[in-house]
């Protein structure tokens, strides 16, 4: 099994939600993208395109709001989005569990303000990155796949099979091995966690079966 010595967590979709459900969360309390398919679309793409750093935060949310076509105002959406946004503490304490094995890395698709708005009442982000915080608007990319996986790596000044990284996009993830990154999706904590066990990166208590086989696996 590949020992790894970096981790590279994403922020959005993996350590909160991401940029594109928490644009929903703050414009459709409680209704999410039910049949908003069309708008789902466009605003993933205005979602990629300010993760890049191609435009502001005040235009972005504007484009949102002209997207959806609701009556609000720039600066109070961006104020929902940011009171939106919550930190998944189960993801928090397997950081932890991770930190004295690992160098950790968070990618931030949020810009810096919106991130630090968000971890301001969180000491262990600080604990556990320090100023290992990539952000993807710094990069100056025209693209997020497959440029970010060269970027981060280089980042971390860490060859890229040495590194492994855990995503809350499928396809993101897909990609990233497919260029020799190695990568997981994240689900859920415990899908996670049973993950990062099969692939012995994490030790844990619980119990942790092989998919395939249905046998347990040792720990």
């Amino acid at each position: 099994m590949k020992l790894f010595k970096i981790i590279f967590f994403w922020f959005g979709g993996v350590l909160t939600q991401s940029v594109l459900e928490v644009t929903f969360q703050a414009m459709f309390p409680n209704k999410g993208y039910a049949g908003k398919y069309k708008e789902r679309n466009e605003i993933k793409k205005l979602a990629e395109e300010f993760s890049l750093g191609l435009f502001s935060a005040q235009k972005y949310c504007e484009q949102a709001i002209k997207c959806c076509n609701i009556n609000i105002s720039a600066d109070v959406l961006e104020t929902k989005i940011k009171k939106e946004a919550f930190l998944r503490k189960p993801i928090l304490a397997l950081m932890e569990g991770l930190s004295p094995m690992f160098n950790l890395w968070l990618i931030s698709d949020y810009p810096k303000v919106w991130l630090e708005e968000i971890t301001k009442n969180e000491d262990r982000l600080g604990q556990l990155f320090g100023d290992r915080i990539l952000y993807t608007s710094a990069f100056q990319l025209n693209r997020m796949v497959p440029d970010i996986f060269y970027y981060i790596t280089r980042g971390a000044n860490s060859p890229m099979d040495e590194c492994f990284m855990i995503d809350g996009m499928s396809s993101r993830a897909i990609e990233a091995v497919k260029h020799g990154l190695q990568s997981t999706i994240y689900v859920y904590p415990q899908r996670l966690e049973h993950e990062l066990a099969m692939r012995k990166i994490l030790k844990t208590d619980n119990e942790v079966l092989h998919p395939s086989s249905s046998e347990r696996i040792s720990k």
